[in-house]
């Protein structure tokens, strides 16, 4: 069946004309395979012409570990840790394990699932192919490997256009359809995503691309093939990155437009296409099960979630982000790709022109900006703008599209109409520009604030203490210190000099034998492993977005802390009392440490709060001792460092 087009919207003539054109023209449209040509070779050239470094590196890391782990190593469930232990030390891939937690059985699951492992698997296999034969170890992260991700990278980015392009040309003429290509590439983010080096995003934009096209064919002439070739896709978007699963809202509801309109659908579906839609269902399903298959041989369930290890990573479905994810100077969607705001706007001319295709696109595009706008982390880590929201592009491109189509075929003054197409024009200039700001450094990848943008906003370079005005640092590695310190100011939220033994049971543990001031101080032994927990919400300790978080304690020691380790323990809990930016550090064994035995000793501790998920979160600091001979404890300190308010100019 033909695509539906609404005859009753009380079209403009030349609207009208327009929409039937789009079905009976069948010349070569010269316009959008120019563009496409452009983008492939263009892309094609970035494996030889561009500078990468180790791809295999950080979260790409975690989706490619699978191949190796199946193929390579048979080891799914990582049990000889040695072996990501030795890779990671030969090729410097991530600074730690961060992509993946220790099951209960003794196995290692990766967080991320594995659909981008298995598109990734015939570049992996040529790769392991060549190696040996250009003198590469066939380790699976050798420059063979990582040159094929490259490759496969491009591959999928190519595909991608090659398919939107033929859903576009089902919609708009020739010279729209090249030109919205060109708006994805110079008007979004996807660029700087695509030339960073392989990403998720870019693939699953490739699949959502396959995905409306095969709709749009599907809907027009049922058969199984294409039921066959939408389920697996469905099956390959879904597990490449499970929130993406709700494009499969787009055809169930495709050619809906009303609850009418809905019932009909269903009734068809299940009276003439139910083989069909078991085939797809199948295909979906059979993809899906590699991962359920995984998760059962690695962590004894068929379902599972690999965020375990990290409580501070999840969905806040009732408190989403929505305002920081759409406006935020951090990394506002419509802040750094303001060309989407034309999109938005033009769901009303796919109301008007095009409604069977309004619904589905309209409840995809609400529920997947909730999603996006509920995972706690939702500024996504290092990016320029909203990468999360890269994916979608592949149908927000469809109201961009009527919403260029719409102004032009309007009764709108040609004066108007101008100044919508250079406001367009602006908003890709802004893209070029801010994506050259962000390539050369001066818009940060994580850290960008309302001032620091308004200060840089339009500037070719930034003065040093321009530098000032971003977001805490957070990428410190290893142990941690405050920068700055004399832009802060301390107040005290803990001390304790033991004065006062405690009754709650541990009053054994003070003596009056041993202190460094007044009477008491406390003993941590083999009977005594851990010290009274201090617990505090973290809107107690600061209303900014972070605060550095000092411990100070004397403790002195009978035996070579190393050997006797006492640790001091500082994290954050929510309110399931998981724990969170966990970090243990044994006394006495920093550098800066010069320690005494027999003799009080001081040391000092930094610590940077984490990005809380809940304001009521609660910092937690206590001893854990693990030696045999005891370590006394005095005149124990815990001071919060909040950032100065800046003076006014």
């Amino acid at each position: 069946m033909p695509l539906y087009v609404n005859n009753k919207l009380n079209l403009r003539p030349q609207a009208q004309e327009y929409l039937k054109s789009i079905f009976q023209n069948t010349k070569v449209r010269k316009y959008s395979l120019m563009v496409m040509l452009m983008i492939a070779g263009w892309y094609s050239s970035m494996p030889i012409t561009h500078k990468w470094g180790n791809v295999l590196s950080w979260d790409m890391f975690g989706y490619y570990l699978y191949t190796p782990a199946y193929v390579l190593w048979d080891d799914s469930g990582l049990k000889d840790f040695s072996k990501v232990e030795e890779i990671n030390k030969k090729y410097n891939s991530t600074s730690s394990f961060y992509q993946g937690s220790r099951t209960e059985n003794g196995n290692w699951m990766i967080k991320y699932t594995m659909g981008a492992a298995v598109l990734e698997l015939p570049f992996f296999a040529a790769a392991h192919f060549f190696a040996p034969g250009l003198g590469y170890e066939a380790d699976g992260f050798s420059l063979p490997y990582q040159k094929a991700m490259i490759v496969c990278h491009f591959f999928y980015i190519i595909l991608g256009f090659i398919f939107l392009r033929k859903a576009l040309l089902r919609f708009f003429s020739d010279a729209l359809s090249a030109l919205l290509l060109l708006l994805i590439i110079l008007g979004t983010n996807y660029y700087v995503c695509s030339i960073i080096g392989p990403s998720i995003h870019t693939m699953e934009f490739a699949l959502f691309s396959i995905i409306l096209y095969l709709t749009i064919r599907i809907h027009e002439s049922p058969s199984m093939l294409l039921a066959a070739f939408l389920g697996l896709t469905l099956g390959f978007c879904i597990l490449t990155r499970p929130p993406d699963g709700l494009i499969v809202i787009v055809p169930a509801l495709w050619n809906v437009i009303s609850l009418k309109s809905l019932k009909e659908k269903i009734v068809s579906v299940f009276a003439d296409h139910k083989f069909k839609l078991l085939v797809g269902l199948v295909c979906c399903f059979a993809v899906g099960f590699l991962q359920m298959n995984y998760w059962k041989a690695v962590n004894d369930t068929w379902l599972s979630t690999g965020y375990t290890n990290n409580p501070g990573e999840g969905f806040e479905f009732l408190r989403p982000y929505l305002l920081q994810v759409l406006f935020s100077f951090r990394k506002g969607w419509f802040v750094y790709t303001p060309l989407m705001l034309c999109a938005v706007a033009g769901f009303y001319y796919v109301y008007k022109l095009q409604r069977n295709i309004f619904w589905p696109m309209l409840a995809f595009f609400i529920l997947n900006v909730y999603v996006v706008s509920s995972w706690s982390c939702w500024y996504y880590a290092s990016s320029y703008g909203q990468r999360a929201m890269i994916d979608s592009y592949a149908i927000l491109i469809l109201p961009l599209g009527y919403f260029i189509y719409g102004i032009s075929a309007s009764g709108l003054k040609r004066g108007f109409k101008w100044l919508i197409y250079s406001l367009i024009g602006f908003f890709v200039l802004l893209n070029i520009f801010q994506s050259w700001q962000y390539m050369n450094g001066i818009i940060d990848e994580s850290r960008m604030t309302k001032e620091y943008y308004l200060k840089i906003f339009g500037k070719s370079k930034t003065e040093p203490q321009d530098k000032k005005l971003l977001m805490v640092d957070r990428s410190q590695i290893g142990v941690e210190h405050i920068l700055n310190i004399n832009e802060y100011q301390k107040h005290v939220i803990f001390y304790d000099d033991f004065e006062v033994p405690e009754e709650a049971g541990s009053k054994e543990q003070y003596v009056d034998s041993i202190s460094r001031s007044g009477k008491y101080s406390i003993m941590t032994n083999s009977n005594f492993i851990y010290t009274h927990k201090n617990e505090l919400s973290y809107n107690l300790i600061t209303e900014k977005d972070h605060a550095w978080i000092r411990t100070t304690v004397w403790y002195l020691p009978k035996a070579d802390p190393k050997q006797n380790p006492l640790g001091l323990v500082v994290m954050f809990t929510n309110y399931k009392g998981e724990a969170y930016k966990y970090s243990v550090v044994d006394v006495g064994t920093l550098p800066e440490d010069h320690v005494t035995l027999g003799q009080w000793n001081k040391f000092v501790f930094d610590y940077l709060t984490p990005e809380v998920r809940n304001e009521n979160d609660k910092i937690n600091i206590y001893f854990w001792f693990r030696g045999k001979d005891p370590v006394y404890i005095d005149d124990f300190k815990v001071e919060a460092y909040e950032k100065k308010e800046e003076a006014p100019n």
